[in-house]
């Protein structure tokens, strides 16, 4: 796994699990290895459909990275934080100190590379 996995607190690898995004169960399974309620969770993603969608449908925040800059998706969704990269986004927004960050694996290695 790239030697990522001790900065993770949990991996949920869809082939495994056996559902992929946007299916709520994946994400219920995610925020369950951190021990946490999906309203404790961040989702940080770059599909609108897979990340964005699966979040706010898993009662989960969500941060979308808009890299393709679409005109007037979620809009009217408060839930959504939408950014052009992570470097962008504001940390210290208030429910990043309480709520834990999930986050597919190609977002992160996009930030990286």
């Amino acid at each position: 796994m790239l030697e990522l996995e001790p900065l993770f607190d949990a991996i949920v690898i869809s082939a495994e699990f056996g559902v992929n995004k946007p299916d709520r169960r994946i994400f219920d399974h995610a925020a369950k290895l951190l021990g946490v309620s999906n309203e404790e969770c961040v989702f940080v993603g770059d599909d609108p459909t897979s990340d964005v969608l699966g979040a706010i449908n898993a009662d989960m925040e969500a941060v979308w990275i808009d890299k393709w800059e679409y005109d007037g998706s979620f809009e009217d969704e408060p839930r959504v934080h939408r950014v052009k990269s992570v470097l962008e986004y504001n940390a210290s927004r208030s429910f990043m100190i309480s709520h834990r960050i999930v986050c597919p694996i190609s977002t992160v290695l996009s930030t990286v590379n």
